[in-house]
């Protein structure tokens, strides 16, 4: 899973870290999906976005894994602002490094 939200800065995973794709793993196909927010007009410029990916038979230094937080919550109607925190306690005998993370709000927030 990967997502990129309204202007954020482009993913880029670090040095030596990959995901690890195929009919033998926990991801064996890649499926992109593209939603855009409004349709584009003729007179605008043309729509250059996309993803990039690299390809090797090699293994990675580190793999990559996908650690989701979701909270749930109602926005009240009418309010200006409402922060939410969302927190998690991670229960693995592993280590982690977070590298990245994206925020989802459909318009309701940056």
């Amino acid at each position: 899973m990967f997502a990129w939200a309204k202007n954020a800065p482009p993913t880029v995973m670090p040095k030596g870290v990959g995901l690890r794709v195929g009919s033998k793993t926990s991801i064996p196909t890649i499926v992109v999906q593209v939603h855009y927010a409004q349709v584009f007009k003729d007179s605008e410029p043309e729509d250059h976005s996309g993803l990039k990916f690299y390809t090797t038979h090699q293994k990675p230094q580190y793999v990559a894994g996908i650690f989701l937080l979701s909270a749930g919550f109602t926005i009240p109607p009418h309010v200006n602002l409402y922060p939410v925190d969302i927190s998690c306690t991670f229960r693995m005998d592993k280590s982690i490094f977070p590298f990245a993370y994206r925020t989802h709000s459909h318009g309701l927030g940056c």
